[in-house]
């Protein structure tokens, strides 16, 4: 699975050199591989399917219009996060008192549910309802350094490059948002299914970390 994201990162690194030289099909690929993936990370700022896609389909034609003003980014993906998060932020902050936008924040951002996990078996399906509502009691940056280091599988230096942190803060907040989870959790779940980090990568669908 990793090195099939190696893979991915590559060909999308690509694609996005021929899209400065002005190939459009490139855009387009990017968009068609990354769509799906923005949009459920859309999701987790604004509810809104057709909200969501509006700010994305707005992001690529203002990557087509700006391209001449754009260099090559270290990782595609990373990138296309970090522009349609600042363009729902900016969207929410024009709409919302900034009072309302910070307790909003604190309160509802980034839900994540069993549905963001991938559950075939029965055990799965108790242990991950177990989980989410765990998750469902941390704070929005909290549930936000989850989702991108387990559903998206991103290394430390992606994740402070996402979230605006420096990479140290990252580990800090991720070391004790796991030790939450697992007291929570806890229990004989625990016992039998190994530590919290196989736990949730083997729900998100994965099998290990990439290299930090």
């Amino acid at each position: 699975m990793v090195d099939h994201l190696k893979k991915i990162e590559i060909d999308s690194s690509k694609s996005w050199l021929r899209f400065l030289e002005g190939d459009r099909d490139a855009l387009g690929s990017l968009f068609r591989l990354y769509f799906s993936e923005l949009l459920a990370y859309g999701r987790k700022f604004i509810p809104s399917d057709d909200l969501v896609k509006d700010h994305i389909q707005n992001l690529f034609v203002r990557l087509w219009e700006k391209r001449s003003q754009l260099r090559p980014v270290g990782n595609v993906k990373v990138y296309l996060l970090i522009s349609l998060k600042h363009d729902l932020l900016q969207s929410l902050k024009a709409e919302k008192p900034r009072k309302e936008l910070d307790e909003r924040m604190d309160a509802g951002w980034f839900e994540i549910s069993v549905e963001d996990f991938m559950v075939e078996k029965e055990q799965e399906a108790e242990l991950a309802q177990k989980v989410a509502s765990c998750l469902a009691q941390l704070t929005a940056r909290q549930r936000e350094v989850i989702y991108l280091r387990f559903y998206h599988n991103f290394d430390f230096p992606n994740i402070a490059e996402i979230m605006d942190m420096n990479i140290q803060s990252v580990r800090n907040l991720l070391f004790r948002t796991l030790e939450k989870i697992r007291k929570e959790v806890g229990g004989s779940d625990m016992q039998q299914s190994g530590n919290i980090e196989l736990i949730l990568l083997s729900l998100f669908g994965y099998s290990s970390f990439p290299t930090c």
